[in-house]
């Protein structure tokens, strides 16, 4: 991000309500696409993660995987997507 910090809503153990939660990424890897989150949609399996239904989910957990967002950042090695793409 343009930011040093992430920011979402996490759940910090089972069951529990989410928070605001902010981390640190790591470094942008040769093939990573960095994307400004936009919109997020939350579905069944993501109920079931913050849960823990299925065990083994690893807290703090950000869900929200159906998203609509912007490239802002583009690895070394990464031909198929440009800077400002949706």
């Amino acid at each position: 991000m343009t930011e040093d910090k992430i920011h979402g809503w996490a759940a910090f153990e089972a069951g529990t309500a989410v928070k605001p939660w902010s981390y640190t990424p790591r470094p942008l890897g040769e093939n990573d696409v960095e994307i400004k989150i936009l919109y997020s949609g939350i579905c069944g399996s993501d109920l079931h993660t913050i849960k823990d239904e299925w065990a083994g989910t690893s807290f703090p957990a950000i869900v929200g995987h159906e998203i609509v967002g912007k490239v802002t950042k583009l690895g070394s090695g990464v031909s198929a997507h440009q800077i400002g793409d949706l």
